[in-house]
């Protein structure tokens, strides 16, 4: 009888004790916010953004990569990896060895190439507006306000814009040489020394300055001037003293006149227009980031080359640098066929792309003209010793 008393007594204990733990954990457990009804959480797990698919484009580039360019195009190829977390980069193919000059823009919108220098003198009637600048920019001493003048020429007018598209390309940025003097392999120091050289120089607007002095005007790119000397298939070339140091010319050529005439400024790098719009919206606008900082960022390699490298170079080699007389270089620079080259630019661009009003032509001049001018005054230098 005793056993049984203690067992309910045991029982009840137990019973007692269960409530209790049960009591203590229903006051542990958090409860839903007035109003807002308990469901089980069924949201799955998040994951991870999917990244941008890598890609490699092919570059074919003019220039040697141990050059002025060469360091440009490793920062701007830099920046795109780093801007886009890696998802860019650039296999170059240097000094022409995957399409020359002249071949380059069939290159480019044929699928040879994604990105190419392309060089406008060479596609005239495609480029009408951007190819002959070069007699615009006469005599222009400033390398940068001449890059920064093509900016504005692009952003200003969808008619130069245009040109690019219409190719079949999207232009990414430009670039130009310093100022263009005459290398020679026999001292130049008055107009009459020029009677009888052949000097190389390519464009609408270079081999008429070398005839206008005397000379006779031999078309090849850079890249063939080491050879051309050295057979004698010419005796000069149009240059500027990094290109003299880059391309091996000072070896052969001890002797620079200076004439000052400016460069092309339109040097281009250009990427398919199909690879360019297969792009998403944050890849391209790095892009254009870039091309917005490069004319600067190009110009501060150039004057670091040229200070650093170049000219101390060429003056180690003995290079002699040689000025006209004053009253014969503006003889040179007033030269009626060299200033016909300026007063000409309408015409020759109506010649070319006939269905542009004459009116807009001339607008788009005084507009490159002013504008050169005022970037001149802002920025200064010349990059000469």
């Amino acid at each position: 009888m005793q056993k049984k008393r203690n067992l309910k007594i045991y029982s009840a204990l137990c019973l007692a004790l269960v409530m209790l733990l049960t009591l203590i954990a229903s006051a542990c457990t958090p409860k839903p916010e007035s109003g807002t009804p308990s469901t089980p959480d069924t949201t799955p797990a998040s994951t991870p953004e999917s990244a941008v698919e890598p890609v490699e484009f092919i570059f074919a580039a003019n220039d040697p990569e141990d050059s002025v360019v060469g360091d440009s195009y490793h920062w701007w190829a830099e920046e795109l990896s780093i801007r886009t977390d890696g998802a860019v980069t650039i296999k170059f193919y240097w000094n022409n060895s995957l399409a020359i000059m002249p071949e380059m823009l069939e290159a480019v919108t044929g699928g040879v190439a994604d990105i190419g220098n392309i060089t406008t003198p060479f596609f005239n009637t495609v480029f009408p507006l951007h190819a002959n600048l070069d007699s615009l920019v006469l005599f222009n001493d400033r390398p940068l306000a001449r890059l920064k003048t093509n900016e504005a020429l692009d952003e200003a007018f969808p008619e130069a814009a245009s040109e690019w598209e219409n190719a079949g390309l999207k232009r990414l940025n430009s670039w130009g040489n310093a100022n263009y003097h005459v290398s020679c392999t026999k001292p130049i120091r008055t107009l009459d020394d020029f009677k009888g050289r052949k000097i190389r120089a390519t464009g609408a607007t270079y081999p008429v300055i070398v005839k206008a002095a005397g000379a006779v005007a031999v078309g090849f790119s850079h890249a063939e001037l080491y050879d051309a000397l050295m057979k004698g298939t010419v005796d000069g070339s149009f240059t500027d003293y990094d290109l003299m140091f880059r391309f091996k010319e000072a070896e052969i050529t001890p002797y620079v006149t200076r004439l000052f005439i400016g460069s092309t400024p339109m040097l281009s790098t250009a990427m398919n227009l199909e690879t360019w719009n297969n792009l998403s919206p944050d890849i391209q606008q790095v892009f254009l980031d870039l091309r917005d900082e490069y004319p600067d960022k190009f110009a501060e390699f150039v004057s670091k080359q040229f200070t650093e490298v170049s000219i101390p170079s060429l003056t180690e080699q003995g290079i002699e640098i040689i000025d006209l007389p004053p009253a014969e270089l503006t003889e040179l620079q007033t030269n009626p066929d060299i200033l016909a080259l300026r007063d000409g630019w309408v015409d020759w661009v109506i010649e070319r792309s006939p269905e542009l009003p004459k009116e807009k032509v001339e607008e788009i001049k005084q507009f490159y003209l002013i504008r050169l001018e005022e970037f001149g005054e802002q920025y200064p230098d010349t990059l000469e010793p």
